[in-house]
């Protein structure tokens, strides 16, 4: 996708329909999440915003159906109290968020039971062109966005947190390559030392 630009018109057809034909395959596994990032590769060759093709308008169609479903499920797995763990890179230093149905609740470390902002949940824009946070990014009403990204690292439950766009509306990239390593032991050793701010589910709520 990174380099769609340089291939031609023939391959981009190519290639679009395999991402289609990956992404019914893993809509017939029932891996929602799978068929999403295979129809959101669709859409990442169209880099000059030409009129959409027959394949990319399957793929918009498939997203904005799975789409809900999927962010449904995301909200399930925020849902609740979490404390911070650890700040890096974050200029916010809550030390707690709160999701509910419809808001996320922050708190400051002198008051954990009144918020000091409230923002409505709710998902940011679907953007064709961002290859990297498309999904679990949330925008509030001074025009910041957060991505928020949950796991579970060695039974404990994390949610990692990350300013993707300021108010200003200027977008941010960490650059932070420890998944890349090849070799496996390596790898896992580099992701148990990120370097991203994440807060930890409270188990004391």
């Amino acid at each position: 996708m990174l380099f769609a630009q340089d291939k031609n018109e023939k391959d981009i057809k190519y290639y679009q329909i395999q991402h289609i034909n990956s992404g019914n395959i893993f809509l017939k596994k029932g891996n929602d999440f799978n068929a999403l990032l295979s129809f959101h590769s669709v859409l990442g060759y169209n880099f000059d915003k030409n009129p959409m093709t027959e394949y990319e308008i399957y793929a918009r169609k498939k997203i904005d159906s799975l789409f809900p479903i999927y962010q449904k499920k995301e909200k399930e797995k925020w849902k609740g109290k979490w404390k911070l763990q650890q700040l890096q890179n974050f200029e916010y230093n809550y030390e707690y968020i709160e999701f509910k149905d419809s808001l996320v609740l922050f708190y400051k470390i002198e008051d954990a039971f009144k918020p000091c902002r409230i923002e409505n949940l709710k998902f940011a824009n679907y953007n064709d062109l961002d290859t990297l946070n498309f999904y679990n990014s949330l925008e509030f009403k001074n025009n910041e966005i957060w991505e928020f990204t949950f796991e579970v690292i060695n039974g404990e439950k994390r949610l990692k947190v990350y300013l993707l766009r300021d108010e200003n509306k200027v977008y941010r990239t960490l650059l932070d390559e420890r998944g890349l390593f090849r070799d496996e032991q390596k790898r896992k050793k580099a992701l148990e030392e990120e370097i991203l701010t994440y807060y930890v589910f409270d188990q004391n709520q």
